[in-house]
């Protein structure tokens, strides 16, 4: 085994015997986790606010409903609620 790895592994397996480290390093790898989990819900809102936009657009030019619904992926109620707004 490499000198470098060899090493590393040592330090990990101290480490690893360490409560409060582990606590620390499981803290740390939720914390991620929630930031990634957010990071994809705002994108998510973020392409879902586009689409609403580009339908409002496309419903002032008066464009046909089935070909909002085929550019946006919405569904029929989707697109006759914002009719309604």
């Amino acid at each position: 085994m490499d000198a470098a790895i060899y090493k590393a592994n040592e330090k990990m397996t101290f480490l690893a015997n360490d409560k409060e480290i582990l606590r620390l390093y499981n803290m740390r790898e939720m914390a991620q986790i929630d930031f990634n989990s957010g990071m994809r819900k705002a994108r998510t809102e973020g392409e879902t606010a586009k689409a609403l936009a580009i339908a409002s657009r496309l419903l002032n030019r008066n464009r046909p409903i089935d070909e909002i619904i085929e550019d946006t992926g919405f569904t029929r109620e989707d697109i006759e609620a914002l009719c309604n707004e």
